[in-house]
């Protein structure tokens, strides 16, 4: 299969995505003050691997980070979304394998079923995912708060959200930046 690159969606120009699920920076030329123009060639990235198993990697634009999860990105650039759905899909379960054809758009209710039907999931993981230990964070990315599970940080904080949050599919919640505890500083949350 011939590898196409597009550009990623809100980073063009920095980003691009491939058709096979590569990522890689584009070249760039920074120029600093004293130092002068600085050129940056194309790089194929390394993603990082999260404690569920998703690939992501760090994107920059005017110094900020945020953390992109691999299969969203290559959905996003190749994949329509006429129906607005808010998932994406591994069809072979294999969550490092983020070619195309791999991946659709789903609803959570469409990836769950997925998910139970391949046996990736069964009602003790679930429950056990839910109990999973979590840490709030401030917008420098310094730990403020630990709690025992989602429900625990709901019923002291009142905050919604936080599990989007967790699961990368939003920034943050409440003004703070929340991550599952066993995942590494940074592989899911955008601190400046």
């Amino acid at each position: 299969m011939t590898e196409v690159w597009k550009p990623v969606v809100g980073y063009e120009g920095l980003y691009e995505v491939s058709n096979l699920g590569r990522v890689k920076s584009c070249t760039k030329t920074v120029y600093r003050d004293r130092r002068g123009p600085i050129t940056f060639q194309e790089k194929i990235m390394k993603p990082t691997v999260t404690y569920k198993g998703y690939l992501t990697i760090d994107l920059r634009n005017h110094g900020r980070r945020k953390g992109g999860f691999v299969h969203r990105l290559v959905a996003k650039a190749f994949i329509e979304n006429p129906e607005n759905k808010e998932q994406v899909n591994h069809i072979n379960g294999n969550k490092k394998d983020n070619r195309v054809e791999n991946l659709e758009w789903a609803t959570n209710q469409e990836n769950m079923v997925h998910a139970y039907k391949l046996n990736l999931k069964t009602s003790d993981a679930a429950a056990e995912a839910r109990r999973q230990k979590i840490e709030q964070l401030d917008m420098k990315g310094n730990i403020v708060n630990s709690f025992n599970s989602i429900k625990e940080a709901y019923e002291i904080t009142k905050i919604n959200n936080i599990s989007a949050v967790c699961r990368g599919v939003r920034e943050k919640a409440g003004g703070f930046y929340w991550k599952y505890a066993d995942e590494g500083k940074g592989s899911d949350f955008n601190a400046s």
